[in-house]
C-alpha cells in the first residue's frame, strides 16, 4: 500500500456541524434586511449571481453554489 492510500484511509472525516454561512449572515441581519433577502432568495426572477454580488458588496462573500444550494433548500422547505 502506498503512502497516499494509507493517509486517505486513516484520515478522519471532518464534520461541518455548524450553520451554513448564509444562515449566519441571515441571523446577523436586521429583520428588514433578512425579510428582503429571503424574499429575493425565493424570487426565481432574481438571478443567484445578482444576490451573491449584492451580498459581496455588503461585505458578505459567498460562492455562487452556496447561495444556489440555500435557495433550493429554502424553496423545498429544508432551510
Amino acid at each position: 500500500m502506498g503512502k497516499l492510500l494509507e493517509q486517505i484511509q486513516t484520515e478522519k472525516p471532518k464534520s461541518a456541524g455548524g450553520k451554513p454561512r448564509i444562515q449566519i449572515i441571515l441571523d446577523e441581519m436586521t429583520s428588514e434586511d433578512r425579510d428582503d433577502l429571503l424574499q429575493a432568495l425565493l424570487d426565481t426572477t432574481i438571478q443567484t449571481m445578482v444576490i451573491r454580488n449584492v451580498l459581496a458588496q455588503r461585505g458578505d462573500k459567498l460562492s455562487h453554489s452556496t447561495v444556489a444550494r440555500f435557495r433550493k433548500d429554502l424553496a423545498n422547505g429544508i432551510a
